[in-house]
């Protein structure tokens, strides 16, 4: 289906620590994150309060570009006091840097899982594809769990195999999806 933005976490790596992200599908440009070292050339922020969760203060943060047709974003961060980590962002992407999207947003939550890792536990992904005379609307979810920081390998596990499938993968039933998909989908979905 060439209007599914997000088919595997190998494509993709929404990582905002990083200086750029690379997401091919949507901008033939690295996008800036607001977290950068050189964010400030880039972007302003806004400072639009503070709330307690989880006993805990967090800071809400207004991301906005200053060039409207470069590679960055532009919504909201949410900032941990004191340990400066990332709550959640709910970002947009400038549409001058969007060559397949009309529109791209992208809401990511993270969650403490030890005392110096924030990983993401949920990842959204909102997109309009224009083709022609339709207007595709898309949405991917993806949760992640069961993170494993501190992984052995057996010797010689690593070849030069990037991707491999089991011979059923494709010819799953109803009832499989039904218990391992975190998800329900609507009947206009399925």
């Amino acid at each position: 289906n060439p209007y599914l933005i997000y088919t595997d976490i190998s494509n993709s790596d929404f990582n905002f620590y990083k200086n750029k992200i690379l997401f091919s599908s949507i901008s033939a440009k690295p996008i800036i994150s607001p977290l950068a070292s050189s964010s400030a050339v880039s972007y302003a922020y806004d400072y639009k309060g503070s709330f307690i969760e989880d006993g805990k203060k967090i800071y809400h943060l207004e991301v906005i570009p200053r060039f409207k047709n470069e590679a960055l974003f532009y919504g909201s961060i949410y900032i941990e006091d004191s340990t400066w980590a990332l709550k959640s962002v709910d970002l947009n992407v400038n549409k001058g840097a969007l060559f397949f999207c009309s529109e791209f947003k992208i809401i990511q939550n993270y969650q403490q899982l030890d005392s110096n890792s924030y990983l993401p536990v949920r990842r959204e992904l909102f997109y309009n594809i224009k083709d022609g005379n339709y207007n595709i609307i898309g949405n991917t979810r993806v949760n992640h769990s069961n993170y494993n920081l501190s992984p052995t390998f057996p010797k010689k596990t690593f070849t030069s195999e990037v991707k491999r499938f089991e011979v059923d993968a494709f010819d799953k039933d109803e009832r499989f999806w039904d218990a391992n998909r975190p998800i329900t989908l609507k009947n206009n979905e399925l």
